[in-house]
């Protein structure tokens, strides 16, 4: 479910519906509810209601929404889920907020400093403001100046580098600052410094304007800048090596609940390593940065040291942000834990020295046997004998997986051996 509001303000709310087809997992639309201006979780819930009453479904046979993080519908109390499990006596139905928009949530939340007593307003880091003030500025330099972007080309072309373009960042698309580093990070890395060439060859051009000229001096200032190129070198790592992994299997449909969470636990393990207690307990961009700048120079010009400890500290307090949040957004489900030990195949290929076990799953499936025992049609004691009789198939089955296997067919396929 997912509210939004049309040009005329008008409310709505959209609702897909998952569901099992012929063995596979299926997403459908289902239906739009106009919610007549009032978007209120009460009235979604009304709505809601009535779409199920008009196509004659059961509401209590619903066991698990998915929404975006609005409060609308997570409130602990007053949400939309927590009203249906009021109303329906439903306490086993459970809420998924969408795994994209919570991990763009992790990454622009943890750009904010922590809130205190005397902070009640999230206020944006100064290191990030630096870094997104600097890559602002060099995109409205290049963007709408032909003149300027052909000096860039050349240049690149004379370093033999690959003819990138500085991009803009948005502010509604957390994720697109990746992309804008990429190309300044390309540009600067000594043997290849087109941008920083492109800029002093604008400042030494002395039949150019004093407004150009002076407009590339005060660019290349900010950029050959140590807390920006330090901040900068960290920040591509953070995004290319840790958030950016964790990005991409979210496009997948079929992303599992286990896969996930061993994606995050896995990148996270790494940002843990980045004490910045010295120059090899940092990402690897950063510590080639610092060990380029020794000398006081930066490939073919010369730099300014910055107090680097309290750069490194700037970085560690945005990294523990990121874990605050990444807690936060994707605390554990016991739900989907248990049900991951039953059913998921990643899980169950990485374990299957213990599928074999007469004790395997059966806390797992006790817990899911009492979260549903309510549920309708829903036989608590013969879902356990299912569940052994099943076990001694699925350990058979597990054991001849290939290794390329696709995990969207894999209980399709079990479903017919």
């Amino acid at each position: 479910m997912d509210e939004s509001t049309l040009r005329s303000t008008g409310k709505i709310c959209i609702v897909y519906v998952r569901y099992i087809e012929d063995n596979e997992p299926k997403t459908s639309y289902y239906g739009l509810l106009d919610l007549y201006g009032d978007d209120t979780a009460k009235n979604i819930v009304k709505s809601l209601n009535c779409l199920w009453t008009k196509d004659d479904l059961k509401p209590t046979n619903s066991c698990w929404l998915s929404t975006d993080n609005a409060s609308t519908f997570t409130g602990a109390n007053e949400g939309v889920i927590a009203k249906l499990r009021n109303q329906l006596s439903i306490d086993y139905l459970e809420l998924n907020t969408c795994v994209a928009h919570s991990f763009a949530l992790v990454g622009s939340q943890a750009s904010y400093n922590s809130k205190t007593l005397n902070n009640k307003i999230p206020v944006l880091s100064e290191s990030i403001m630096k870094v997104e003030s600097v890559i602002s500025k060099i995109y409205n330099y290049f963007n709408k100046s032909c003149p300027r972007q052909l000096k860039l080309k050349n240049w690149q072309n004379f370093t033999e580098m690959p003819e990138l373009k500085f991009k803009r960042i948005f502010d509604i698309r957390w994720s697109s600052i990746r992309d804008c580093i990429r190309p300044i990070i390309v540009n600067v890395q000594p043997g290849s410094q087109a941008l920083f060439a492109c800029l002093q060859e604008a400042i030494d051009d002395y039949n150019s304007t004093n407004v150009e000229r002076e407009c590339a001096k005060d660019l290349l200032n900010e950029i050959l800048n140590d807390e920006f190129l330090f901040l900068l070198h960290m920040h591509h790592d953070l995004h290319e090596s840790v958030l950016g992994p964790i990005t991409k299997p979210m496009q997948n449909d079929h992303l599992s609940y286990f896969n996930l969470m061993e994606t995050i636990k896995e990148k996270t393990s790494i940002l843990k390593g980045w004490t910045f207690e010295s120059p090899t307990a940092t990402d690897p961009a950063l510590a080639d940065y610092l060990e380029l700048t020794k000398t006081n120079s930066f490939g073919a010009f010369k730099i300014v040291k910055d107090d680097r400890e309290k750069l490194s500290n700037n970085c560690l307090e945005h990294i523990n942000r990121l874990f605050e949040e990444l807690d936060r957004r994707f605390s554990s489900s016991s739900v989907q834990e248990n049900t991951s030990i039953l059913f998921d195949p990643q899980y169950l290929i990485e374990h299957k020295k213990k599928i074999s076990s007469n004790t395997y799953g059966r806390s797992a499936l006790d817990f899911v046997r009492k979260k549903y025992r309510n549920f309708s049609d829903f036989d608590f004691i013969a879902v356990r004998n299912e569940w052994e009789s099943l076990k001694a198939s699925l350990i058979d089955y597990i054991d001849y997986i290939a290794l390329d296997y696709s995990p969207k067919n894999v209980l399709e396929k079990f479903s017919f051996t």
